[in-house]
């Protein structure tokens, strides 16, 4: 049953990568500064990506924003394993994850969203 979920994933080129529904279904800005990067191959929208994420995060360095800095950081290591793939391939890819474990009697899939701006541990 689970072979299925494999071979998804390796589809997408996410063999050994955690899927986070939450970073895959954000919008990655830089995609849509390089040009045609539909028809980009792994490799080369990896490194324009990459590119494009270094040069703000230089910029925010310089700029004197630590916390901006920070978070940018965050953001862009969180979203690393997923760069490859465009918005519309990694929403494909969630419904093909999602269609598949829905097949899963043994499973039992549960949710939980904090706010975590307005979070207060006690």
């Amino acid at each position: 049953m689970r072979y299925g979920y494999i071979i998804i994933k390796k589809k997408y080129s996410l063999p050994e990568v955690e899927i986070h529904t939450g970073w895959m279904l954000r919008e990655y800005p830089e995609q849509t500064k390089i040009i045609n990067f539909e028809q980009l191959n792994k490799e080369q929208r990896i490194y324009e990506v990459e590119k494009l994420r270094n040069i703000k995060l230089l910029n925010l360095q310089r700029s004197g924003k630590p916390a901006q800095y920070k978070q940018t950081k965050k953001n862009y290591s969180k979203t690393k394993p997923y760069i490859h793939l465009n918005y519309v391939e990694r929403k494909q890819c969630i419904l093909d994850i999602s269609k598949r474990v829905s097949r899963w009697h043994f499973a039992r899939l549960f949710a939980e969203c904090v706010d975590k701006i307005h979070f207060r541990s006690s």
